[in-house]
């Protein structure tokens, strides 16, 4: 059938605006498919003699929407999208006909011909899946978007309410039990659906249309301020006030969606170093948090590149240059020149900012010395006591921890740090992958552990130093959320570091004995070489000349290593050079007492009577 001017600007309009909200979503938009199918429903509303179905497969991983044009259209070609579809037998009553399939990784065209069934009816159905496939994605959470920014700072329902959302931004991940992302999969179901929030999630014209965690000041959480014995303290507005202690130079425990920040005037030079003795922290830098990007320019250096990634919906701290005018405190990250920057991605921040009045406050880590980030109230109170003067914290449950990710520039591309709230969990897909399960459990720092099925890489969200049980405990339990939510039964090996003396290789061999697993040891620097292929996608059978230079790694002669020159691939490599073996008098004390580690390598060199001297 001939293709009329009208058909052809019809397509021509769809296909532009997804293919705009799929490239402004970059690789996540599955999780806002709910955003395009609440503009189709608002288009077929529009548009006379046009009607839309979506059908979604039996084990969730596509969906597939209809469109149905009275006045025809010509017939594309089916791509490799619609031809999976047709060969599962699972979807054979499915028609490839007028078919849009959204996938997490492509954008498939819409296949048009002239309509041959009849719909009359579009509406987005409750999920109804049994089972969950290795195709679907954990939802990510995202910061807040400048609509709910603009309903919280204006006089409406959501008027200075710290956990306003919408279907275009909030938690999923942290909030998430199981798949799929529905409410009652999540801890917002301690908070029943009031009419008025009960009508905008039933409202297909409304923004909040179907978002899972929707809420208003009349059926949502609520903040309180804390005293440093957990002691309620009363009063109308807790954020406002913990605002002003923070103006008087005191340090606040503040609750977010993925654990606790510890929070401090960045401009109060005595406090940012109470700060640091309290967490017995003399170094590390602080990141922290500005209420706007124009705060941010008054201190850092910001491109226009970092800057989208700081207003992205990901919100990450971004590793900036201090500016000439910077004006924090010099403790904040001392000896360098670089500051680590996030915008608020909550209404709790944002108010908190907002009350506060000044450029910005340190926003580190909530956590006891070694321990993971604290996510808990009373756990809170017991771990913090000792840092805090107050706790700011909500009555929501965090289900899953997930700390701040980090990403710096490196000749102007965003390398990770850390991949954690915003990125993770992930995903990678490995083509030349088997079929095996397998579990790897990570090194003993920076860690993030992943689970292998079939073609698929799954990540968890950083765990950080697994040098307590407490964080192998957090390890374990970020593993087995994967392990739940997609139904693995069994897993064939594990894979560890050499390092016998690490907490996850003895965890990696107990759990192995359990479920009768065999265990991969695998020497810590070809792991970065491995990892390295994978970022570039190298076939599975390139080899490469791999420059490792990464500290410490238990070597496969039982040595230390610290820095060779690898050749070969993902399975196999060999050392083709390497940095001098070094005396490391207790072994890896040296890695936390570095004078230790000089005065052994000086002594290699010179006499005992000059290296007293030095000291």
């Amino acid at each position: 059938m001939k293709e009329t001017g009208e058909n052809k600007v019809f397509k021509e309009t769809i296909l532009r605006i997804l293919r705009t909200i799929m490239k402004f979503f970059l690789v996540s938009f599955i999780i806002f498919v709910i955003i395009i199918l609440i503009f189709i429903y608002w288009f077929a509303c529009k548009s006379e003699n046009r009607v839309i179905k979506s059908v979604a497969s039996p084990d969730g991983r596509y969906i597939a929407i209809y469109f149905q044009h009275a006045v025809g259209g010509a017939a594309g070609s089916v791509s490799e999208g619609i031809s999976v579809i047709k060969k599962d037998k699972r979807l054979k009553n499915i028609d490839s006909r007028n078919i849009f399939v959204i996938d997490r990784a492509k954008f498939i065209d819409i296949i048009w011909e002239e309509a041959t069934n009849e719909f009359n009816d579009f509406k987005i159905a409750k999920s109804d899946i049994k089972k969950i496939s290795l195709t679907s994605v954990i939802p990510v959470d995202i910061g807040i978007c400048d609509l709910c920014i603009t309903d919280i700072f204006n006089y409406t329902r959501w008027h200075y309410y710290p956990f306003t959302c919408c279907s275009h931004c909030g938690p999923r991940f942290t909030i998430l039990y199981s798949l799929p992302y529905d409410r009652e999969n999540t801890s917002m179901i301690d908070f029943p659906f009031c009419s008025y929030c009960k009508s905008e999630f039933e409202d297909p014209n409304d923004r909040r249309y179907d978002a899972q965690g929707i809420t208003c000041p009349l059926c949502g959480p609520k903040m309180y301020l804390l005293d440093n014995n957990g002691n309620i303290i009363n009063n109308e507005n807790p954020i406002e006030m913990a605002a002003s202690l923070l103006r008087e130079g005191k340090i606040i425990a503040v609750k977010g969606i993925g654990g606790f920040h510890i929070a401090v005037d960045a401009m109060n030079e005595d406090s940012v170093l109470e700060l640091r003795k309290r967490r017995r922290r003399p170094n590390q830098p602080f990141a922290v948090m500005a209420k706007s990007i124009n705060e941010v320019k008054k201190f850092a250096i910001v491109s226009k590149e970092e800057e989208d990634l700081l207003k992205s919906p990901y919100k990450p701290i971004v590793i900036l240059k201090k500016s000439s005018s910077y004006n924090l405190a010099e403790s904040i990250s001392p000896g360098l020149d670089t500051v680590g920057v996030m915008l608020p991605y909550t209404g709790i921040h944002l108010l908190l900012l907002e009350f506060f009045g000044k450029e910005a406050l340190v926003m580190t880590s909530g956590n006891y010395p070694g321990r993971p980030i604290v996510i808990d109230n009373n756990q809170a109170i017991l771990e913090l006591k000792e840092i805090v003067d107050y706790f700011l914290v909500h009555n929501r449950k965090i289900v899953n921890r997930c700390d701040d990710s980090v990403i710096k520039f490196v000749e102007n591309h965003p390398t990770f740090l850390r991949r954690s709230r915003g990125y993770a969990p992930t995903y990678l897909i490995i083509p030349w992958l088997n079929n095996e399960n397998i579990i790897s459990v990570g090194g003993e720092f920076n860690v993030t552990g992943s689970i292998a099925i079939k073609n698929r890489i799954i990540t968890t969200q950083h765990i950080g130093d697994v040098s307590d049980l407490e964080t192998l405990n957090y390890l374990i339990n970020a593993l087995n959320f994967l392990i739940k939510i997609y139904d693995i039964k069994s897993f064939s090996k594990i894979a560890h570091d050499l390092n016998p003396t690490f907490y996850t290789t003895r965890y990696a061999k107990d759990l192995s004995e359990c479920i009768s697993a065999k265990t991969i040891q695998v020497q810590h620097h070809h792991a970065h070489m491995a990892s390295l292929m994978i970022e570039h996608n190298l076939p599975h059978d390139t080899e490469i000349i791999c420059i490792t230079i990464d500290g410490f790694g238990y070597g496969t002669d039982g040595m230390a290593w610290g820095g060779e020159i690898l050749f070969g691939g993902y399975s196999k490599f060999s050392r083709v050079a390497q940095l001098r073996y070094q005396p490391m008098p207790g072994g890896d004390l040296c890695a936390y007492y570095p004078a230790r580690f000089l005065a052994a390598i000086l002594s290699t060199i010179m006499e005992d009577s000059e290296i007293f001297n030095l000291f």
